[in-house]
Protein backbone atom coordinates (compact mmCIF):
# COMPACT_ATOMS: atom_id res chain seq x y z
CA UNK A 1 0.00 0.00 0.00
CA UNK A 2 1.25 3.35 -1.12
CA UNK A 3 0.35 7.11 -0.62
CA UNK A 4 1.35 9.60 -2.83
CA UNK A 5 3.09 12.71 -1.47
CA UNK A 6 3.64 16.29 -3.12
CA UNK A 7 6.31 18.56 -2.15
CA UNK A 8 6.73 21.88 -4.00
CA UNK A 9 9.69 22.53 -5.94
CA UNK A 10 8.96 25.79 -7.97
CA UNK A 11 6.40 28.34 -8.38
CA UNK A 12 4.01 26.23 -10.90
CA UNK A 13 5.66 22.87 -10.77
CA UNK A 14 5.08 19.72 -8.20
CA UNK A 15 7.36 16.76 -7.84
CA UNK A 16 5.44 13.30 -6.76
CA UNK A 17 7.07 10.81 -4.53
CA UNK A 18 4.97 7.58 -3.50
CA UNK A 19 5.88 6.35 -0.10
CA UNK A 20 5.52 2.11 0.23
CA UNK A 21 6.17 0.02 2.94
CA UNK A 22 8.49 -2.82 2.37
CA UNK A 23 7.99 -6.59 2.15
CA UNK A 24 10.90 -7.27 4.68
CA UNK A 25 10.68 -7.31 8.45
CA UNK A 26 10.34 -4.32 10.24
CA UNK A 27 13.85 -3.28 12.46
CA UNK A 28 13.49 -4.90 15.99
CA UNK A 29 10.50 -7.14 15.02
CA UNK A 30 10.55 -10.65 16.49
CA UNK A 31 10.96 -12.12 13.02
CA UNK A 32 13.86 -9.14 11.98
CA UNK A 33 15.46 -10.92 15.61
CA UNK A 34 14.99 -14.29 14.42
CA UNK A 35 16.85 -13.90 11.08
CA UNK A 36 19.16 -11.36 12.79
CA UNK A 37 20.11 -14.14 15.43
CA UNK A 38 20.12 -16.50 12.45
CA UNK A 39 22.63 -14.99 10.75
CA UNK A 40 25.10 -14.08 13.36
CA UNK A 41 25.55 -17.88 13.44
CA UNK A 42 25.56 -18.64 9.92
CA UNK A 43 28.42 -15.97 9.53
CA UNK A 44 30.62 -17.99 11.59
CA UNK A 45 29.60 -20.83 10.47
CA UNK A 46 32.28 -22.60 11.32
CA UNK A 47 31.83 -22.92 14.94
CA UNK A 48 34.94 -25.09 14.76
CA UNK A 49 37.57 -22.73 16.51
CA UNK A 50 39.40 -22.96 19.90
CA UNK A 51 37.67 -20.58 22.59
CA UNK A 52 38.55 -19.09 25.82
CA UNK A 53 35.26 -20.07 28.18
CA UNK A 54 33.41 -16.70 27.57
CA UNK A 55 33.25 -17.42 24.27
CA UNK A 56 32.16 -21.54 24.50
CA UNK A 57 29.75 -19.75 26.31
CA UNK A 58 28.59 -17.08 23.73
CA UNK A 59 28.60 -19.89 20.72
CA UNK A 60 26.42 -22.27 23.03
CA UNK A 61 23.69 -19.62 23.74
CA UNK A 62 23.91 -19.06 19.52
CA UNK A 63 23.38 -22.58 18.94
CA UNK A 64 20.57 -22.88 21.47
CA UNK A 65 18.93 -20.20 20.10
CA UNK A 66 19.32 -21.42 16.49
CA UNK A 67 18.05 -24.80 17.43
CA UNK A 68 15.70 -23.76 20.16
CA UNK A 69 12.39 -25.65 19.32
CA UNK A 70 13.95 -28.96 18.36
CA UNK A 71 15.92 -29.38 21.53
CA UNK A 72 13.12 -27.67 23.78
CA UNK A 73 10.54 -30.23 22.41
CA UNK A 74 13.27 -32.75 22.63
CA UNK A 75 13.91 -32.37 26.19
CA UNK A 76 10.20 -31.40 26.71
CA UNK A 77 9.09 -35.07 25.35
CA UNK A 78 11.42 -37.11 27.01
CA UNK A 79 11.06 -35.01 30.42
CA UNK A 80 7.48 -35.04 31.07
CA UNK A 81 6.11 -38.83 31.51
CA UNK A 82 9.84 -39.14 33.97
CA UNK A 83 8.60 -36.35 35.63
CA UNK A 84 5.05 -36.95 36.17
CA UNK A 85 6.56 -40.56 37.19
CA UNK A 86 8.41 -39.36 39.78
CA UNK A 87 5.50 -36.44 40.76
CA UNK A 88 3.81 -39.86 41.60
CA UNK A 89 6.01 -41.47 44.04
CA UNK A 90 5.38 -39.22 46.93
CA UNK A 91 1.72 -40.70 46.84
CA UNK A 92 2.77 -44.35 46.13
CA UNK A 93 5.40 -44.32 49.05
CA UNK A 94 2.18 -43.52 51.63
CA UNK A 95 0.40 -45.64 50.11
CA UNK A 96 3.28 -48.68 50.07
CA UNK A 97 6.84 -48.97 51.31
CA UNK A 98 8.64 -51.41 48.87
CA UNK A 99 12.18 -51.91 47.48
CA UNK A 100 10.84 -51.49 44.32
CA UNK A 101 9.47 -47.61 44.91
CA UNK A 102 12.91 -46.94 47.03
CA UNK A 103 15.04 -48.05 43.45
CA UNK A 104 12.61 -46.21 41.30
CA UNK A 105 13.19 -43.18 43.63
CA UNK A 106 16.56 -43.26 43.11
CA UNK A 107 16.87 -43.65 39.49
CA UNK A 108 14.48 -41.58 38.12
CA UNK A 109 16.73 -38.26 39.09
CA UNK A 110 19.12 -40.09 36.71
CA UNK A 111 16.87 -40.75 34.39
CA UNK A 112 15.25 -37.03 34.07
CA UNK A 113 18.52 -35.50 33.22
CA UNK A 114 20.64 -38.28 31.05
CA UNK A 115 17.71 -39.25 28.80
CA UNK A 116 17.24 -35.63 27.38
CA UNK A 117 20.72 -35.11 27.19
CA UNK A 118 21.28 -38.20 25.05
CA UNK A 119 19.14 -36.62 22.28
CA UNK A 120 20.18 -33.08 23.05
CA UNK A 121 23.46 -33.98 21.92
CA UNK A 122 23.04 -35.17 18.41
CA UNK A 123 20.98 -31.97 17.61
CA UNK A 124 23.66 -29.43 18.95
CA UNK A 125 26.63 -31.26 17.66
CA UNK A 126 25.45 -31.34 14.41
CA UNK A 127 24.42 -27.54 13.76
CA UNK A 128 27.81 -27.06 15.84
CA UNK A 129 29.61 -28.80 13.06
CA UNK A 130 27.41 -26.85 10.18
CA UNK A 131 25.21 -29.88 9.16
CA UNK A 132 21.38 -30.30 10.39
CA UNK A 133 20.42 -32.96 12.46
CA UNK A 134 16.25 -33.98 12.39
CA UNK A 135 14.83 -34.82 15.52
CA UNK A 136 13.98 -38.26 14.74
CA UNK A 137 17.21 -38.67 13.98
CA UNK A 138 18.57 -37.47 17.51
CA UNK A 139 15.79 -39.61 19.40
CA UNK A 140 16.71 -42.42 17.15
CA UNK A 141 20.58 -42.29 18.44
CA UNK A 142 19.73 -40.84 21.84
CA UNK A 143 17.53 -43.95 22.45
CA UNK A 144 19.94 -46.53 21.45
CA UNK A 145 22.72 -44.99 24.14
CA UNK A 146 20.70 -44.28 27.00
CA UNK A 147 21.47 -47.95 28.55
CA UNK A 148 24.78 -47.39 28.76
CA UNK A 149 24.91 -43.99 29.21
CA UNK A 150 22.95 -44.80 32.85
CA UNK A 151 25.99 -47.23 33.53
CA UNK A 152 28.18 -43.91 32.74
CA UNK A 153 26.70 -41.82 34.86
CA UNK A 154 25.77 -44.16 38.01
CA UNK A 155 29.63 -44.89 37.32
CA UNK A 156 31.52 -41.59 37.17
CA UNK A 157 28.60 -40.19 39.86
CA UNK A 158 30.40 -42.76 42.23
CA UNK A 159 33.74 -42.55 41.52
CA UNK A 160 33.40 -38.39 41.42
CA UNK A 161 31.74 -38.54 44.99
CA UNK A 162 34.87 -40.98 46.15
CA UNK A 163 36.85 -38.32 45.48
CA UNK A 164 34.72 -35.76 47.31
CA UNK A 165 34.75 -37.84 50.30
CA UNK A 166 38.88 -37.59 50.10
CA UNK A 167 39.23 -33.66 49.28
CA UNK A 168 36.97 -31.57 46.96
CA UNK A 169 40.10 -31.43 44.86
CA UNK A 170 40.42 -34.66 43.76
CA UNK A 171 36.21 -34.68 43.62
CA UNK A 172 36.54 -31.55 41.47
CA UNK A 173 39.17 -32.95 38.90
CA UNK A 174 37.35 -36.16 38.71
CA UNK A 175 34.02 -34.63 37.61
CA UNK A 176 36.58 -32.33 35.28
CA UNK A 177 38.19 -35.68 33.36
CA UNK A 178 34.78 -36.87 33.06
CA UNK A 179 32.68 -33.77 31.83
CA UNK A 180 32.58 -34.84 28.21
CA UNK A 181 31.56 -38.33 29.18
CA UNK A 182 27.73 -38.17 27.33
CA UNK A 183 29.02 -36.08 24.50
CA UNK A 184 31.62 -38.77 23.69
CA UNK A 185 29.63 -41.95 24.28
CA UNK A 186 26.77 -40.07 22.66
CA UNK A 187 28.49 -38.93 19.55
CA UNK A 188 31.49 -41.07 18.86
CA UNK A 189 29.40 -44.02 19.45
CA UNK A 190 31.91 -46.32 21.51
CA UNK A 191 31.70 -48.54 24.02
CA UNK A 192 31.92 -47.79 28.00
CA UNK A 193 35.39 -48.43 28.80
CA UNK A 194 36.42 -46.36 25.71
CA UNK A 195 34.24 -43.42 26.17
CA UNK A 196 36.24 -43.00 30.06
CA UNK A 197 39.61 -43.40 28.17
CA UNK A 198 38.83 -40.87 25.40
CA UNK A 199 36.80 -38.19 27.90
CA UNK A 200 39.98 -38.21 29.90
CA UNK A 201 42.35 -37.93 26.86
CA UNK A 202 40.05 -34.99 25.86
CA UNK A 203 39.98 -33.47 29.02
CA UNK A 204 43.33 -33.41 30.16
CA UNK A 205 44.48 -30.50 28.31
CA UNK A 206 46.84 -27.36 28.58
CA UNK A 207 43.84 -25.27 30.53
CA UNK A 208 41.33 -27.20 29.80
CA UNK A 209 40.51 -26.92 33.63
CA UNK A 210 40.20 -23.33 33.82
CA UNK A 211 37.78 -23.21 30.42
CA UNK A 212 35.71 -26.27 32.20
CA UNK A 213 35.39 -24.57 35.25
CA UNK A 214 34.45 -20.92 33.53
CA UNK A 215 31.26 -22.92 31.36
CA UNK A 216 30.26 -25.27 34.59
CA UNK A 217 30.28 -21.94 37.12
CA UNK A 218 28.51 -19.69 34.61
CA UNK A 219 26.54 -22.17 32.60
CA UNK A 220 25.64 -23.35 36.55
CA UNK A 221 24.30 -19.96 37.38
CA UNK A 222 22.43 -19.67 33.77
CA UNK A 223 20.41 -23.16 34.52
CA UNK A 224 19.85 -23.26 38.23
CA UNK A 225 16.91 -20.96 38.26
CA UNK A 226 15.06 -22.94 36.03
CA UNK A 227 15.87 -26.39 37.57
CA UNK A 228 15.22 -24.92 41.01
CA UNK A 229 11.72 -23.41 40.37
CA UNK A 230 11.08 -27.20 39.02
CA UNK A 231 13.07 -29.56 42.23
CA UNK A 232 10.75 -26.49 44.35
CA UNK A 233 7.71 -28.08 43.22
CA UNK A 234 8.20 -31.58 44.20
CA UNK A 235 8.67 -30.63 47.93
CA UNK A 236 5.50 -31.49 49.94
CA UNK A 237 4.68 -27.95 51.36
CA UNK A 238 4.70 -26.60 47.99
CA UNK A 239 2.60 -29.64 46.41
CA UNK A 240 0.43 -28.91 49.99
CA UNK A 241 -0.05 -25.38 48.55
CA UNK A 242 -0.38 -26.58 45.12
CA UNK A 243 -3.29 -28.45 45.66
CA UNK A 244 -5.24 -26.11 47.32
CA UNK A 245 -4.65 -23.26 44.84
CA UNK A 246 -5.41 -25.54 41.88
CA UNK A 247 -7.91 -27.16 43.60
CA UNK A 248 -6.91 -30.91 42.06
CA UNK A 249 -6.15 -34.14 43.89
CA UNK A 250 -4.68 -37.45 42.92
CA UNK A 251 -3.62 -38.20 39.46
CA UNK A 252 -4.56 -34.83 38.27
CA UNK A 253 -2.83 -33.10 40.55
CA UNK A 254 0.83 -34.88 39.97
CA UNK A 255 -0.09 -34.95 35.66
CA UNK A 256 -0.65 -30.56 36.68
CA UNK A 257 2.76 -30.81 38.81
CA UNK A 258 4.74 -32.38 35.94
CA UNK A 259 3.39 -29.97 33.39
CA UNK A 260 4.58 -26.86 35.61
CA UNK A 261 7.38 -28.37 35.79
CA UNK A 262 8.77 -30.30 32.61
CA UNK A 263 8.78 -26.94 30.26
CA UNK A 264 11.81 -25.68 33.28
CA UNK A 265 13.89 -28.79 33.38
CA UNK A 266 13.76 -29.11 29.55
CA UNK A 267 15.05 -25.84 29.24
CA UNK A 268 17.57 -26.32 31.70
CA UNK A 269 18.74 -29.43 30.88
CA UNK A 270 18.81 -28.47 27.35
CA UNK A 271 20.99 -25.46 27.70
CA UNK A 272 23.59 -27.77 29.63
CA UNK A 273 23.37 -30.03 27.54
CA UNK A 274 24.59 -27.67 24.56
CA UNK A 275 27.06 -26.21 26.58
CA UNK A 276 28.82 -29.55 27.08
CA UNK A 277 28.63 -30.41 23.81
CA UNK A 278 30.18 -27.43 22.46
CA UNK A 279 32.83 -27.51 25.41
CA UNK A 280 33.48 -30.56 23.95
CA UNK A 281 33.78 -30.23 19.75
CA UNK A 282 36.40 -27.18 21.12
CA UNK A 283 38.15 -29.85 23.03
CA UNK A 284 38.22 -32.18 19.56
CA UNK A 285 39.38 -28.64 17.74
CA UNK A 286 42.28 -27.56 19.96
CA UNK A 287 43.47 -31.49 20.35
CA UNK A 288 42.67 -33.22 17.29
CA UNK A 289 41.97 -30.71 14.48
CA UNK A 290 38.54 -31.51 13.96
CA UNK A 291 37.80 -28.77 11.91
CA UNK A 292 40.59 -29.56 9.66
CA UNK A 293 39.28 -33.20 9.05
CA UNK A 294 35.60 -31.77 8.65
CA UNK A 295 37.17 -29.52 6.28
CA UNK A 296 39.21 -32.23 4.59
CA UNK A 297 36.41 -34.77 4.65
CA UNK A 298 33.86 -32.08 2.61
CA UNK A 299 36.72 -31.78 0.00
CA UNK A 300 36.65 -35.28 -0.22
CA UNK A 301 32.74 -35.33 -0.93
CA UNK A 302 33.57 -33.30 -3.40
CA UNK A 303 31.31 -29.95 -1.63
CA UNK A 304 32.64 -26.77 -0.43
CA UNK A 305 34.79 -26.94 2.76
CA UNK A 306 32.94 -24.52 5.53
CA UNK A 307 34.46 -21.30 6.13
CA UNK A 308 36.44 -20.32 9.18
CA UNK A 309 34.48 -18.28 11.49
CA UNK A 310 35.80 -15.92 13.66
CA UNK A 311 37.17 -16.71 16.76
Amino acid sequence: MSTPAAFPRAPGRTTSQRLGVRRGPAAGSSLARRRFRTARLAERASLLTPRTFPRILDAACDVFVARFTPCFLVALALGLPILFLESLLPRASMEQSSFVLTITASVLPALLHVVPLVCVCALVAGTVQGRAVSVGESLALGVTRIPGMLVLTVLTEVLSLFGFCLCIVPGLLLRWLFSVVPAVYVLERVNILRAIRRCVALAAGGGALMRWLGCIGVGWVMTMPFLWVQQALAFPPARRALEDVLDLRGVGFDLAVAALGAPLLAIGVAYAATVRTVFYVDQRTRREGLDLELRLAALRAGEAAPAEGAA
